[in-house]
């Protein structure tokens, strides 16, 4: 065992080993130094993990191979070595650790800041005893590894080459969190189940302290209970929070950190070390997380009915604690995102966060090492929607009518004829189209506005003038006298509170008011995309139909496929109108519109004017409408001019398959190219950069460094160029074009008749190519270029 003093200097030299070297004797001294000595330990190796105060980190977020990702997530899984430091270190309950309020988001700083302090913060905070501010937060090792793991997701500087990394090891691991401390599960057990610590306080009840009024509604105390007296009095109700202080940890954590929204003008304020990279809007993986936590959030919450236990009540309270956070996040999402495919991204999270009916029988499955939160198939999942949700759609009215009307803004400035865009539009109306869902929104919209036209609510009205909405012995509570009346199931409405879905503002009816207007609107257009893309389908089948005339062009095609350059795959065209056709009935079924205008009449389609409703109001003021046509779709001979007119600024070996190449040469010779290529890179720069004749031969047979050029997402919301150096290597692509194809079977066919066998034929081509290789090097040392001269 080595001594106190030396265990920094061994810490340091162990973090610069190789990662399995690393983590191997990271656990050894888990395992053989006493908690004393390790509590020194922990602050450096999660700032080491994480690349706190710019260190270089262990690259979570990075695209690394299935080895080393299998390390990290062994290592930094529940039952992996940090956790056994952590819970180790635990034993002391007066250990805690100073996490910076610089590192957190600057939502939860400022709510921290303005005194309304949720429960789980009020053993947490630091408070400087000079300025009465909040400094700091003192976590326990526990607290300490995961808010550094959440904030890590934003808080990071990584490669920009990999800002859309689909399977990374933070993903895993988000998921892996999820599953272990919020198990949908109520019979799943949280290991391990003997952790005997009692650091935090016991607290109020979670859903006695819930306040309406509050921005925060979970886990807040009211004013009466912020002193020491509020948490002891005698009307409180004591929380075992030692029996679920860690899955409380991990849902107020990942929802605070995760789910938490900054602009740009903003982010100067938490401008730290770590947090140099964030951007307005999150990236891809930072969406596939959220849309993970408010996933496994549902099936986690669905299993507290009829739960007497306290992680039962913690289940509870998880809808309170998460919908301001969601409508919020998914809400600046709609505002911020590009304008391209990749927002199919945060449809699906927005779909996930308004259906929790989709995770009732939610099982936490694991499939070998890469973890999924699957949700029930189309055949097991419910005709129709429960009762029983019918005070979260009234309480998060806003998430289904206010970003359904963000929504439809954004699919008019779409060209609906690409596959992508079409199957967004497919899942809209798909979602939107449940059983009974428009008639429970369309219940809960009678409940808040009496007329069909948007109306301005505010409290005083509330209490004046909405007395046949509102109880007046229970303010919030619907009055079954009126708002039921018109039900045609007469659903239960009692104790249903809808003062979320009512802001001091105006409220904008969906079903009932404008957004009919707007819907009619993305009908005519989607009827319009649908014409077109009848008549894109019937061009591509003719295309291919010539194609295919022949026998030699019969051949061709079944070698080389559907591959035309210019093109979408005929399989993904056959799928845009039939997305488009069942949108359109699906769209006219939810807001009961008229259908019966013809579909391939285009004058029809002139007449209509789309533009002038509400483009030009109701979209996002940091989304301007611009001068565009959307009576006019791009036709295909524009869309191949527009194309001829792109320079490809790529890697010249991952060009789309040319008409003058066959496909399944190009892919089998890019494999091969790529395998040799990534065993003898060094030793082809070595060679590349050598004066002798190995080099001046080698400058023949390899292809040259080139700069290419990438784009990604950035800080602004402009795509970032991203510049990068391709090293010297090989390509065998030009032997997959039809001209070399056609010379070597003609050279093989004379060799042939004239009695040279196979091989014969194959050590002369080999010669051949070696003496033009040889040949041309000697030209060109000897004869040097006029740019020398």
């Amino acid at each position: 065992m080595c001594a106190l003093s030396d265990l920094p200097s061994r810490l340091e030299a162990i973090l610069r080993a190789p990662l399995r070297a690393r983590t191997e004797q990271l656990e050894e001294l888990a395992i053989t130094l006493p908690a004393k000595e390790l509590q020194g330990l922990l602050p450096s190796l999660v700032s080491s993990i994480f690349g706190v105060d710019g260190r270089p980190s262990w690259g979570l977020r990075s695209t690394v191979p299935p080895d080393e990702i299998r390390i990290l997530f062994d290592f930094l899984s529940p039952a992996g070595t940090i956790f056994k430091i952590c819970y180790k270190l635990i034993s002391d309950p007066q250990l805690k650790y100073s996490f910076p309020l610089r590192l957190l988001p600057v939502d939860v700083v400022h709510m921290l800041e303005s005194g309304r302090i949720p429960q789980f913060y009020l053993d947490l905070v630091n408070v400087d005893p000079q300025t009465r501010q909040i400094i700091s937060l003192s976590l326990n090792p526990f607290d300490y590894y995961m808010f550094h793991f959440a904030v890590h997701l934003y808080c990071t500087s990584y490669n920009r080459e990999s800002w859309d990394a689909w399977n990374t090891t933070y993903y895993e691991l988000s998921c892996e969190y999820l599953l272990h401390f919020l198990p949908s599960d109520i019979n799943a057990t949280i290991y391990p189940r003997d952790l005997d610590f009692t650091g935090k306080t016991p607290a109020v009840s979670h859903m006695q302290v819930t306040s309406r009024h509050a921005q925060f509604p979970s886990l807040l105390i009211s004013q009466e209970n912020v002193g020491c007296s509020g948490l002891s009095g005698s009307s409180t109700q004591l929380h075992p929070r030692g029996e679920i202080w860690r899955s409380e940890t991990v849902l107020q954590v990942f929802i605070d950190v995760w789910l938490s929204i900054a602009s740009q003008q903003e982010l100067p304020q938490i401008d730290g070390v770590m947090c140099r990279n964030r951007s307005a809007y999150p990236a891809s993986e930072h969406v596939r997380i959220a849309r993970a936590l408010i996933k496994q959030c549902h099936g986690f919450a669905l299993g507290g009915a009829g739960d007497p236990t306290s992680l039962g009540e913690l289940r509870r309270a998880v809808p309170g604690i998460l919908s301001p956070r969601a409508h919020a996040h998914i809400r600046h999402l709609m505002h911020t995102w590009p304008l391209d495919s990749s927002f199919r991204l945060v449809l699906e999270l927005w779909f996930s966060f308004i259906q929790p009916w989709r995770y009732i029988h939610m099982k936490d499955k694991k499939k070998g090492f890469s973890m999924r939160l699957d949700t029930l198939t189309e055949e097991q999942r419910p005709t129709r929607i429960d009762d029983s949700f019918i005070p979260f759609i009234s309480e998060n009215l806003l998430a289904y009518t206010e970003i359904f009307q963000l929504v439809v803004p954004r699919f008019l400035r779409l060209n609906l004829t690409v596959p992508k865009n079409a199957t967004m539009l497919f899942r809209l109306t798909k979602v939107f189209s449940q059983t009974n869902l428009v008639q429970l929104l369309m219940e809960v919209e009678n409940s808040v506005a009496c007329d069909i036209e948007p109306m301005p609510i505010s409290e005083s009205t509330l209490n004046n003038k909405s007395s046949h909405l509102l109880n007046s012995s229970s303010p919030g509570k619907l009055d079954r006298t009126n708002s039921s009346k018109d039900s045609s199931n007469q659903q239960n409405w009692d104790s249903i509170d809808v003062t979320d879905a009512i802001t001091p503002n105006q409220y904008r009816p969906l079903l009932l008011g404008g957004g009919r207007h707007m819907a009619r609107d993305l009908l005519v257009y989607a009827s319009q995309a649908y014409s077109e893309s009848v008549e894109i389908l019937k061009l591509r089948e003719e295309q291919i139909k010539l194609q295919k005339r022949g026998i030699f062009s019969s051949i061709y095609y079944w070698f080389a496929g559907d591959n035309n350059n210019d093109e979408m795959p005929l399989e993904e065209i056959k799928k845009v109108p039939v997305y488009l056709s069942t949108s359109v009935s699906q769209l006219a079924s939810i807001f009961s519109l008229d259908t019966n205008f013809p579909l391939n009449n285009e004058s029809y389609f002139r007449n209509q004017n789309i533009s002038g409703s509400f483009l030009n109001s109701s979209l996002p003021s940091r989304e301007p409408v611009h001068n565009f046509n959307y009576n006019v779709l791009m036709s295909p001979k524009q869309a191949k001019d527009r194309i001829n007119q792109i320079k490809y600024m790529g890697d010249p070996d991952l060009q789309p398959v040319k008409s003058f190449e066959n496909a399944f040469l190009v892919r089998v010779l890019h494999q091969i190219s790529s395998k040799m290529n990534e065993m003898y890179r060094r030793e082809m720069e070595d060679t590349w950069n050598r004066g002798d004749v190995l080099g001046v031969l080698s400058k023949e047979v390899l292809v040259p460094p080139c700069v290419i050029h990438t784009y990604s997402k950035s800080s602004t919301h402009d795509s970032m160029l991203i510049r990068q150096t391709l090293p010297p290597r090989i390509s065998l692509r030009y032997l997959a074009s039809h001209s070399f194809m056609f010379w070597f079977i003609l050279c093989f066919v004379i060799s042939y008749s004239m009695g040279y066998r196979v091989f014969s034929f194959v050590v002369f081509i080999f010669a051949f190519w070696l003496l033009t290789v040889i040949f041309n090097a000697i030209v060109k040392t000897l004869i040097p270029s006029r740019n020398n001269t």
